[in-house]
């Protein structure tokens, strides 16, 4: 599932006009990124977010449009899989919402 996202969200990042920047916009104490929001070039439009946890594994990912959560979003539990899958479309709750146990299973 991660594998789905990441590939998804590289084709949309590439087919956008510049080239896709990552922002770090919070650290941990440790001086680690917390959360990186993905740009539409070096000053351009936030089109994605990640958030990590402290030990490094990202926690949770998305896309945005205009500003709003847009597109499905993942978060993971420590041990790095998903643990729910849920859609957006401008900021509002859209279709199906998953959630699944740290072994993986529904």
């Amino acid at each position: 599932m991660r594998l789905v996202f990441t590939i998804l969200l590289c084709s949309v990042l590439f087919s956008c006009g510049d080239k896709p920047f990552e922002k770090v916009v919070k650290v941990f104490p440790n001086g680690e990124p917390q959360v990186i929001h993905i740009l539409d070039g070096e000053e351009g439009e936030k089109i994605g977010q990640r958030t990590y946890q402290d030990d490094g594994q990202v926690y949770i990912e998305g896309g945005f449009r205009d500003n709003e959560k847009h597109g499905t979003w993942y978060s993971y539990y420590s041990n790095g899989t998903v643990w729910t899958v849920n859609n957006y479309r401008l900021g509002e709750f859209h279709g199906d919402y998953k959630m699944f146990n740290q072994d993986g299973s529904p």
